[in-house]
């Protein structure tokens, strides 16, 4: 996901705008899956938002219009999400009441009342809570996960909350938008809503504020690069063509060249990026063959017969990876990566690589296949 993005939610046109970093470039908008909508965060890779008239959570698929998933508010106005790396946070002003959820359903785990009487906005810092509340005029900072406060500021009209991995972001009187240094009332930087869409009114913010791509590498030694999709092929290289394609056999299996792919942050977080997990969208149906899996410590030229067959991985690799069906790895059981990527640090996140290899059998069908999504979830602060 390139760059860092500004996500607002504006409930008078009916519309999410996903803009270049905290400016008014208008990367991309698309309608609200409601008509009120109320509360916006992010949640790799997916943008999460709640509407406050049918009292809906809704995952979208990536920072688009589609929908992936939704599930019903704890209560009946929903006006705050904050996903806390685990868990989603939310409250609701009709009961003053902010709930934990059980990761991202709407089982309830545990909750508390929030600091005052209407409860319009939430945000993680990476360790702490940030609430704000529209009667009170304050943006309060809990102790983690609790209603025990630790330090609060006076923001007029505060009306939805962000976190930029430093800075505090605001939406106040619904019109104005803005940045303040670290957790304090000095204003840095200010966005005019109308200046987004005409006659805006912006109900909450959400922050992407790292950039995690896919490389893959190939030669040797290995050259990365980064990419939006892998093709596998009967070579080693990593073009998007379609030269060296996949061979169907008469008996037996063949097998493209296998992939080192691994996520990559080229920008550098505020503080880390961890719990780095793999799961495909939808399942791999091509006929005939199986999309296999595994994480290796070293990387390893992929080595075959050009034009034919790639060898096989678990008994040619240097690490013999046991090598998994990929359709084992959904988003509710994902394939979970070992490694982690500190603040201020740019590079590869997970140790070694993730190996990728497809089998072929007989009763493969020849012609281009459809693309299968294939998603890196991972926790930042």
């Amino acid at each position: 996901m390139p760059g860092k993005y500004l996500i607002a939610g504006d409930s008078y046109n009916d519309k999410i705008a996903k803009l270049l970093g905290f400016s008014t470039t208008l990367v991309d908008s698309f309608p609200t899956p409601g008509n009120v909508i109320s509360a916006l965060d992010f949640r790799s890779p997916d943008l999460l938002s709640a509407d406050s008239n049918v009292d809906t959570i809704y995952i979208h698929r990536g920072t688009s219009e589609n929908i992936v998933a939704s599930f019903p508010a704890p209560n009946g106005e929903p006006k705050g999400l904050a996903w806390d790396g685990a868990n989603l946070i939310s409250c609701d002003a009709s009961t003053d009441t902010i709930y934990k959820h059980d990761g991202l359903t709407e089982t309830i785990i545990d909750s508390f009342p929030s600091p005052a009487s209407f409860p319009y906005g939430l945000a993680w810092d990476g360790s702490n809570l940030l609430s704000a509340d529209y009667s009170s005029d304050r943006v309060y900072k809990h102790s983690g996960f609790s209603s025990t406060i630790v330090d609060s500021l006076s923001i007029d009209s505060v009306n939805g909350i962000s976190w930029d991995g430093s800075n505090l972001l605001t939406v106040e009187a619904y019109k104005i938008i803005r940045r303040y240094q670290g957790f304090s009332t000095t204003s840095t930087d200010t966005i005019d809503a109308d200046d987004i869409f005409p006659s805006a009114d912006v109900t909450d913010i959400a922050w992407i504020y790292s950039t995690v791509v896919t490389y893959v590498y190939h030669g040797d030694p290995p050259v990365g690069k980064a990419v939006d999709r892998v093709r596998f092929k009967t070579s080693d290289d990593s073009d998007l063509d379609y030269n060296h394609t996949l061979k169907i056999p008469r008996s037996g299996s063949y097998y493209s060249y296998w992939k080192h792919v691994a996520p990559y942050a080229t920008e550098a977080p505020a503080n880390f990026i961890n719990n780095v997990k793999f799961y495909l969208r939808e399942p791999f149906d091509w006929p005939g063959c199986t999309l296999r899996v595994a994480q290796v410590t070293n990387y390893d030229q992929a080595t075959g017969t050009p034009d034919l067959t790639g060898a096989e991985a678990s008994a040619n690799h240097v690490d013999n990876p046991t090598m998994v069906d990929a359709n084992n790895y959904t988003e509710s059981s994902p394939l979970s990566l070992s490694g982690s990527l500190s603040g201020g640090q740019t590079g590869k996140i997970i140790d070694g690589y993730l190996l990728m290899q497809i089998e072929i059998t007989p009763s493969a069908t020849e012609g281009i296949q459809p693309d299968i999504v294939a998603v890196w979830e991972y926790d930042e602060g």
